[in-house]
C-alpha cells in the first residue's frame, strides 16, 4: 500500500476514534463562537441574535433547535450546557514523506503528527 494512503487512512481514522470515543461533536449545543465554552460571550450573541428581526447571522445562529426561529427552547439549550467546557484535541501540525526535512531523534526523517491540546484538560 502507497505511503499516501496509510497517511489518508490513518488520518481517518483518528478522526473517526476521536469522534466515537470522546462522543464528541464539533462544538456543545449553545457554543455561538466555537470557543468550546458556554460562556458571557455566547449569551450576548444570543441576546443580539434573539432581539435582532433579522434573527440569525454569522457562524453561530442561535436557533439552536432549528425550529420556529430563535425563542425560550433555543435559551433553554444554552442554559443547559451553561458554563461547560470542552477539551479538545488539534493536529497542529503534519508531516508526510519527510524525506530529508527534519530529523527525528534517531537521525530519521520520519513521517509524524503534533497533537496540540489547548485546554489543558
Amino acid at each position: 500500500m502507497p505511503g499516501a494512503v496509510k497517511i489518508s487512512l490513518l488520518a481517518l481514522m483518528l478522526t473517526l476514534c476521536s469522534a466515537h470515543f470522546t462522543g464528541a461533536r464539533l462544538y456543545t449545543v449553545g457554543d455561538l463562537n466555537a470557543d468550546h465554552k458556554i460562556d458571557f460571550k455566547d449569551l450576548q450573541i444570543f441576546s443580539l441574535q434573539w432581539l435582532d428581526p433579522s434573527g440569525c447571522f454569522g457562524s453561530g445562529c442561535a436557533d439552536l433547535d432549528g425550529l420556529n426561529g430563535i425563542d425560550m427552547v433555543d435559551f433553554a439549550l444554552l442554559a443547559a450546557n451553561w458554563q461547560d467546557i470542552r477539551s479538545h484535541l488539534v493536529i497542529s501540525e503534519f508531516m508526510a514523506r519527510n524525506t530529508n526535512t527534519l530529523l527525528d531523534g534517531n537521525d530519521e526523517t520520519s513521517d509524524w503528527l503534533e497533537i496540540y491540546n489547548p485546554t489543558g484538560r
